[in-house]
């Protein structure tokens, strides 16, 4: 099997301090099945305010997806690298923790199960996301927090789903 290798850098320099907007970068293996992603992972310097991980809904990643030096999230409305991972791992997912790293690795099927927001309204949406490709009932411990930056979240998702 031929192997691809896509390794994306973005370097800004400034004279003063700026902000930026999002920053994505999407990768979707064909639908085949005939390609998958080995390996993903994302260092950023400085740490930023927020990192958003979106999972492979495709199924299509062999490898791990490792979030390396995401120390700044320790300390926002929860320690959100600890909640990540123990409600990945509740729900079925093989998840590391090394420190300020996290590593996720692929191909797991996803299973309903009890997690808990930690009153963080970005624990809440994600794992609220991931319950929709896991088989069985997903319970979202705390998800009224969510509501802090998505008020209509929960009724927007059941539209989704319908």
């Amino acid at each position: 099997m031929p192997i691809l290798t896509i390794r994306h850098v973005t370097t800004y320099h400034y004279r003063r301090p700026v902000a930026f907007g999002e920053h994505r970068m999407m990768l979707r293996p064909r639908d085949d099945g005939g390609q998958t992603v080995l390996r993903s992972g994302i260092a950023i310097t400085p740490e930023p305010a927020c990192i958003d991980w979106t999972h492979d809904d495709f199924k299509k990643t062999d490898g791990t997806t490792r979030i390396r030096g995401a120390g700044e999230l320790r300390h926002k409305e929860s320690d959100r690298i600890a909640g990540i991972a123990a409600g990945l791992v509740s729900l079925g997912a093989r998840v590391d923790v090394d420190g300020d790293d996290l590593a996720i690795h692929g191909r797991a099927a996803l299973r309903g199960a009890p997690t808990d927001s930690l009153d963080d309204h970005r624990l809440a949406m994600t794992f609220a996301i991931a319950g929709l490709v896991a088989s069985g009932e997903t319970v979202v411990g705390r998800p009224g927090s969510a509501a802090i930056s998505y008020p209509a979240f929960f009724a927007d998702l059941e539209r989704v789903r319908a």
